[in-house]
């Protein structure tokens, strides 16, 4: 993957660590195109970093296996894989 590639899904995550958020919002956070953005939502959607519900006419996305401290954002996929993300 390239650099920006991997800054914006580092901001997406980190974005989501804080609560559930649309493509909309996501793509302000990361100053970035919301179709690059629901791009990389599906990558990480089949990845299974998060998911999405339906919020009337709009998708919210959350994060899944995720807890998080002031400083630190634990990933755990459903296959045991675990990261440790820095929020700072």
């Amino acid at each position: 993957l390239g650099d920006v590639y991997k800054r914006q899904r580092l901001t997406i995550i980190r974005t989501l660590a804080i609560g559930e958020k649309t493509v909309t919002e996501l793509a302000k956070a990361c100053k970035s195109e919301v179709v690059n953005v629901s791009h990389h939502l599906g990558v990480m959607r089949a990845a299974g970093l998060v998911k999405c519900d339906r919020d009337g006419r709009f998708m919210r996305y959350s994060l899944l296996g995720a807890s998080a401290t002031a400083t630190e954002l634990e990933l755990t996929h459903p296959g045991g894989t675990r990261t440790i993300v820095p929020l700072a």
